[in-house]
């Protein structure tokens, strides 16, 4: 038993916090609403969950939302880089980096290799892994080809200091 969330003097177990999460989320995708938090926040304090049991909470709401509708799914890509910025966090950096090339890869199949918000920000989560990672060449390339893509769709300009 350890605290998940923002809820003061409140330790649960692991599996209560799935059984809950389990609920909810059914709830919600049989409501055809495949994007629910239900593993993500806790429902009474309305916090992300942190530490080991966010990563693992997150782990399974990938699993479902790739069994549900696809690995190449936008809402599943979207969880898949959720999990790879969680695991970066809690110094997991191999699985963060396999995490966030997946969504990266899979952004960049649903653009046709354009760029586009979602992948520009699975890009730069991925450049900032591998950086931590010590792949300096790779986060700096990475870094720049993200930098010019945000000039394009955002149309920034950028003060060179």
């Amino acid at each position: 038993m350890a605290p998940a969330c923002a809820c003061r003097g409140q330790v649960v177990h692991f599996d209560c916090l799935v059984q809950v999460a389990l609920a909810k989320d059914e709830a919600e995708v049989e409501a055809g609403h495949h994007g629910s938090l239900a593993f993500i926040k806790c429902a009474t304090c309305h916090q992300e969950f942190t530490g080991a049991a966010g990563v693992e909470l997150l782990r399974i709401k990938v699993a479902r939302t790739t069994a549900s509708l696809g690995a190449g799914h936008a809402i599943a890509l979207d969880f898949t880089a959720m999990l790879g910025q969680r695991l970066n966090v809690q110094g997991q950096l191999a699985e963060a980096e396999q995490r966030l090339r997946q969504a990266w890869a899979g952004q960049l199949r649903l653009s046709g290799g354009r760029d586009t918000p979602q992948t520009l920000e699975a890009a730069g989560l991925l450049a900032t892994v591998l950086e931590v990672n010590g792949n300096l060449p790779g986060a700096e390339s990475m870094q720049r080809n993200t930098l010019k893509g945000k000039e394009k769709v955002y149309g920034l300009s950028l003060i060179h200091i």
